[in-house]
């Protein structure tokens, strides 16, 4: 399947002086992941996603964690205390719909044009995120370690 959605989405070019950063990853076989993060801690957000129609999907949250990343690693570790995974009763999860154009733009913290995925309504808190890669093998997806 070839989608112009596929890839990992960061928000880092766009967060001048910010103390949060989100990404988002769309996988080809329908899979993903969001991460919000700040210097106090991430939240991780498995997801599965599906197109309604032209530059409109819909994002179904199945399941979050809470910690902080293992240092050096795409590895949240949980806390302890029992408080940091949300899992919807009877598998199903935060349904979203999203209204996106892709766009070339030249953000802050870039060198120069990067391909752009723009929100109508932000998604974790973010509505502007740039191309990191369009090649997401499973070792770039975040992993939780308790």
């Amino acid at each position: 399947m070839s989608d112009e959605l596929v890839g990992l989405w960061e928000s880092g070019p766009y967060e001048y002086g910010s103390m949060e950063a989100s990404c988002v990853g769309f996988r080809a076989d329908g899979s993903g992941w969001s991460v919000w993060e700040n210097a106090g801690g991430a939240a991780l957000t498995m997801l599965r996603w599906s197109r309604l129609g032209p530059q409109v999907i819909q994002v179904v949250e199945v399941e979050t964690f809470f910690g902080t990343w293992a240092p050096g690693t795409r590895r949240l570790i949980l806390d302890e205390s029992g408080d940091d995974h949300e899992e919807p009763a009877g598998g199903g999860g935060d349904v979203i719909e999203l209204r996106y154009e892709i766009v070339e733009d030249v953000p802050p913290l870039a060198d120069g044009p990067m391909v752009v995925l723009k929100l109508a309504e932000p998604y974790e808190g973010i509505a502007t995120y740039a191309l990191s890669t369009r090649d997401i093998d499973s070792v770039d997806v975040p992993a939780v370690v308790v």
